[in-house]
């Protein structure tokens, strides 16, 4: 995992990522960056808040939701 500053294209980045990861625990409405990744063919390993509103695709793509903090 690499964290990084401000990066004015995430085009770059998507592409080479394995996953998306997005442990979002609160928020509303679509989460653009979820989006962004799916878009890329990059598949999303998040919680429930950070799905809501988004439907996995049946393609390569996919969400994988989990809310255990155990």
């Amino acid at each position: 995992m690499t964290l990084r500053d401000f990066v004015a294209d995430l085009a770059p980045l998507m592409d080479r990522s394995t996953a998306l990861l997005a442990p979002l625990r609160w928020g509303s409405g679509i989460k653009l960056k979820v989006l962004v990744a799916l878009a890329h063919g990059c598949p999303v390993l998040c919680s429930s808040v950070a799905a809501q509103g988004i439907v996995p695709s049946t393609s390569t793509q996919g969400v994988v939701v989990e809310d255990d903090l155990a």
